[in-house]
C-alpha cells in the first residue's frame, strides 16, 4: 500500500510533533494512510488487518475500523511504544490503539509486558520470523579446519559488533584456529576496518559486506555458531534464522534473548558490553568444537517457537479464524 504524504524522506520517528513542519508531515500521514487503508479494504474485501506497529499504521488500521467496521489487530515490533508510548499525547493514543484492537501482539516479551502496561490489556508474545530456505542457499567455502563463527546485522553501536571485534583480540591468543566472518554493513566500517588492521586480526576477522540472501543463508549453513553481542536487543531475526539452522548461540544478556536461551538451552549467555567474557565463551565453545564435543544446536521448542507455521496459527487462533489445531487459513488477513 503505498500513498503520497508530505514526508521528505527521512524515518517516520525522526519527525518531531513540536516542530511545524513535521507536524504538518505527520498529520498527512495519519489523514492519508487511513484513507488509502480505507480504499484497500473495500476494493480487496478484506475482513481483518494486523497493523504492523501500533502507529502509524494501528492508527490507520483503526481509522477503518471506525470508518467501515472491520477489525483490527495490532502488533508492536519495538519502536512504536519504545518512540512513542511514553509520551504523554502520544501515549494516550497507543493506548487507545492497543486497546480498541481485537488482539495485540508484542515481537518481544518484554515488550509485550511494556504494552500491558501502556494499555492496561493482555498483550501476548509472537516472534518476529522470517523463513529461512535451506534449499536455497548457495554453496560457501569456509576453512573447515578452522572454527567458524558468524555474525549478522548492522555495524553499528547498538549491535555490538566493535565488541565483538576487540573479543577476537583476546580469542585469537588462545584459539588462533577460530574465524569470524562479519555479514552486513554501518557506519562502523571505517573503525572495524582499522581496528582489525591495528589488532593483526585481517585473518581472524573476515569482513564479507551485505550479501545475496542465498549467500547469506550459504554463511548460515556453514556456520559453526552465530554471535549476537548486543548493546540493546529484544530478538533479532538473525536468532530465529539461527534457531531455524539449528546453530548454537552465544549472545549478550539483553531483551529476551538470555531468557530464551536459559530457558530452552541452544547456546551461552554473556553480559553486553563485556569484551573478556565474550572472549571467554567464544573460547570454552571453540575447544569444546575442536575435541568434538555435543553442541547445544538443535533444541527442539525453541525451533518450534520460531516456527512461521506457529507464528501464523497463533495469530489467526487469536483472532478467531481457525481452531488451534487447525492451520488451514479460512479468512483473508492483510498486514499494514
Amino acid at each position: 500500500m503505498r500513498f503520497p504524504w508530505l514526508g521528505d524522506g527521512r524515518p517516520i520517528v525522526a519527525y518531531s510533533p513540536f516542530r511545524v513542519g513535521d507536524l504538518r508531515a505527520i498529520l498527512s500521514l495519519l489523514r492519508e494512510g487511513t484513507r488509502s487503508l480505507c480504499d484497500l479494504v473495500q476494493d480487496e474485501a478484506i475482513d481483518h488487518c494486523l497493523a504492523l506497529w501500533a502507529v502509524p499504521s494501528g492508527y490507520w488500521a483503526r481509522g477503518a475500523m471506525r470508518a467501515l467496521g472491520v477489525p483490527y489487530s495490532v502488533w508492536c515490533l519495538g519502536s512504536d511504544l519504545n518512540q512513542w508510548g511514553h509520551r504523554p499525547v502520544t501515549g494516550r493514543i497507543i493506548r487507545t490503539i492497543l486497546r480498541d484492537a481485537t488482539c495485540c501482539f508484542a515481537d518481544g516479551i518484554e515488550l509485550a509486558r511494556k504494552a500491558e502496561t501502556i494499555s492496561g490489556r493482555s498483550c501476548d508474545f509472537l516472534p518476529t520470523v522470517r523463513p529461512l530456505s535451506l534449499a536455497t542457499a548457495a554453496p560457501v567455502a569456509l576453512d573447515r579446519e578452522a572454527v567458524n563463527l558468524l555474525f549478522i546485522g548492522r555495524w553499528e553501536r547498538v549491535k555490538g559488533i566493535d565488541v565483538l571485534v576487540e573479543a577476537m583480540r583476546a580469542v585469537r591468543a588462545r584459539a588462533p584456529g577460530v574465524r569470524l566472518h562479519v555479514v552486513g554493513g554501518g557506519s562502523l566500517e571505517g573503525e572495524l576496518r582499522t581496528q582489525i588492521a591495528a589488532d593483526g586480526l585481517q585473518e581472524a576477522v573476515l569482513l564479507h559486506g551485505s550479501l545475496p540472501t542465498e549467500e547469506l543463508t550459504g554463511y548460515m549453513v556453514a556456520c559453526d555458531a552465530v554471535v549476537i553481542p548486543s548493546r540493546s536487543e529484544s530478538i533479532p531475526l538473525v536468532f530465529g534464522e539461527a534457531v531455524q539452522a539449528g546453530k548454537p548461540l552465544i549472545v549478550t544478556d539483553v531483551g529476551d534473548m538470555g531468557d530464551l536461551i536459559r530457558k530452552y538451552g541452544g547456546g551461552v549467555v554473556v553480559p553486553p558490553q563485556s569484551p573478556q567474557q565474550l572472549a571467554e565463551a567464544i573460547v570454552s565453545f571453540a575447544q569444546d568444537h575442536q575435541r568434538g564435543a555435543p553442541g547445544a544446536a538443535d533444541r527442539a521448542e525453541l525451533r518450534e517457537l520460531f516456527s512461521v507455521s506457529r507464528v501464523v496459527d497463533q495469530f489467526l487462533s487469536a483472532i478467531g479464524q481457525i481452531p488451534a489445531e487447525d492451520s488451514t487459513t479460512k479468512r483473508e488477513v492483510s498486514q499494514v
